[in-house]
C-alpha cells in the first residue's frame, strides 16, 4: 500500500511541475476521456439496449396500428366563419377512443362537438378553453359505424386573422383502445389560416 501511495504522491508532484500549457492539454484529455467513457457506457448498458428493443418491438407488433386524421386538414377561413372538422380514423378499429385537442382559444372558438358514426356510446364530451376532451366506446355485440371512419365533428368558427393556427392532438391523453392495447399509431394535426 505505501508503494501505491509513494507513486501517487510522485505523479501528482510531476503534475505540479508541469509547465500550465502541459497541465491544461492533460487536464482536456482526461474530461475527453471521462466523457466518452460516460457516452460508451450509456450505449452499452443493458437498460439502454432493453428501451430501444420494446420500442422496436412495439413497432414490429402494430405495423399498422390506428391513425387519427382531421379533415380539412389545411384550411383558409375568414373571421367569424365557421366550419365542420371531422376527426376520422384509418386501419385498425378500436373499440374505445379517447381524444384530447389542442387548440388556441384566441384565434378559434368551439362551437359544438359531436359524436360521429363509429362508437355508439358518448362517455365524455367536454370543451375546456384551449382544449377538447372526448371520449366514447362501442357496446359488445353492436356493429355501429362498421363501414363509417367518422368519430367526431367538431364546429368551430374563426376568431381573429392569424397566418396559422394549429389543432392538434394531445399525445399522452389521446387512446385508440383494442383488447386492452393502445394501437394508435399516428394523430395528424390540422392546420387553420385565418384572414379577415
Amino acid at each position: 500500500m505505501t508503494g501505491f501511495l509513494d507513486t501517487v504522491s510522485h505523479d501528482v508532484q510531476d503534475f505540479k511541475n508541469l509547465n500550465s500549457r502541459s497541465r491544461n492539454i492533460f487536464i482536456v484529455q482526461i474530461l475527453v476521456l471521462m466523457t466518452v467513457s460516460i457516452i460508451v457506457g450509456m450505449l452499452l448498458s443493458p437498460k439502454f439496449k432493453t428501451t430501444q428493443n420494446q420500442n422496436q418491438v412495439a413497432l414490429q407488433n402494430n405495423p399498422k396500428g390506428t391513425i387519427l386524421e382531421i379533415s380539412p386538414r389545411d384550411h383558409i377561413m375568414k373571421v367569424g366563419e365557421e366550419i365542420d372538422l371531422e376527426i376520422n380514423l384509418k386501419g385498425d378499429r378500436p373499440t374505445a377512443m379517447d381524444i384530447a385537442l389542442s387548440y388556441d382559444p384566441t384565434a378559434i372558438n368551439v362551437e359544438s362537438v359531436l359524436n360521429g358514426e363509429v362508437f355508439d356510446r358518448e362517455i365524455i364530451n367536454k370543451i375546456e378553453k384551449g382544449k377538447i376532451m372526448f371520449s366514447a366506446a362501442q357496446s359488445p355485440g353492436e356493429n355501429k359505424g362498421k363501414n363509417s371512419s367518422r368519430i367526431v365533428t367538431v364546429k368551430i368558427k374563426a376568431l381573429k386573422k392569424i397566418q396559422e393556427t394549429k389543432i392538434s392532438f394531445i399525445e399522452n391523453q389521446t387512446i385508440a383502445a383494442k383488447s386492452g392495447e393502445n394501437i394508435l399509431s399516428k394523430a395528424q394535426e390540422a392546420i387553420i389560416h385565418i384572414f379577415d
